[in-house]
């Protein structure tokens, strides 16, 4: 769309919006082109996009260094068998109460 359909567009909006007697319309250009949609209210400098990166790699590494630093406990099967016998206790006491 050039300009000029633009301009005819909103022009056609702008007629419709008068047909629906609003006391305080806003205007069309206003809405569409709001002057704070214009304004930037940070722009980081190079230097924190490149800091604000690594701090964050190097979060994601500590993080993966300590799921590493535990490990899971070796459990034998005698262990899982008593494990299991006494959860079917625990279950039946359950029952009975």
């Amino acid at each position: 769309m050039d300009m000029v359909e633009d301009r005819q567009t909103i022009n056609i909006i702008e007629q419709q919006m008068q047909k629906l007697k609003y006391p305080n319309p806003m205007s069309l250009e206003y809405l569409l082109n709001h002057p704070l949609e214009e304004e930037t209210t940070y722009v980081p400098t190079e230097e924190e996009i490149a800091e604000s990166l690594l701090q964050s790699m190097n979060v994601v590494q500590d993080e993966e260094e300590e799921d590493e630093s535990e490990e899971i406990p070796i459990i034998t099967v005698k262990s899982a068998v008593e494990s299991i016998e006494k959860v079917g206790l625990f279950l039946m006491q359950q029952s009975t109460n």
